[in-house]
């Protein structure tokens, strides 16, 4: 679950920033917030799986408009997709200023995280959707790439990104429809 593992990160860097300040040792602090990579790849196969798995049995209608959506407009998900996360980390950086913002960037994260994991799996299924005989088998496959992805690091971070940023976009197109 690239998704989850880019809110960890984007979380752990946040931070990560004053704790790393205050012992004066910046490396220090964002070492031990990384994840081994195969511990990243089996967290990334088994929650895209099981995640997918439950969106295939709880909103079938669902995954079938947003794998469409993925599929014939895909730009526009992608594009959607990064305007999110760009506008919930300038928006997080601005409520963390303010005493009450603070309070708010709690269900805010909550709420990125629902909409960056549900994004993720979708987009791992919308991956091999069509390629193969029916979406279980593409979840499978999608879930595969995501954990395979996951243990080469660079690798791993880019389709994630595109993946979960095609995945996120089309749950926000999805809600404003």
């Amino acid at each position: 679950m690239q998704s989850l593992h880019r809110a960890v990160a984007l979380s752990s860097v946040l931070l990560a920033v004053v704790p790393a300040t205050v012992a004066g040792q910046p490396g220090a602090a964002a070492e031990s917030a990384q994840l081994p990579p195969t511990v990243q790849a089996l967290v990334g196969f088994v929650s895209t799986l099981l995640l997918g798995g439950l969106l295939l049995a709880l909103a079938p209608e669902f995954v079938d408009r947003g794998v469409e959506r993925i599929h014939d407009e895909g730009v526009a998900c992608f594009g959607w997709g990064v305007f999110v996360l760009v506008a919930f980390v300038g928006v997080s950086v601005l409520l963390a200023v303010t005493v009450v913002g603070i309070v708010l960037v709690i269900p805010l994260a909550l709420g990125f995280f629902v909409v960056a994991v549900v994004g993720n799996a979708l987009g791992y299924l919308a991956l091999f959707d069509g390629f193969v005989e029916s979406r279980r088998v593409a979840l499978v496959a999608g879930a595969v790439v995501a954990g395979v992805t996951n243990l080469i690091p660079i690798l791993g971070g880019l389709v994630g990104f595109v993946v979960g940023s095609l995945g996120v976009g089309a749950v926000v197109r999805d809600y404003r429809a």
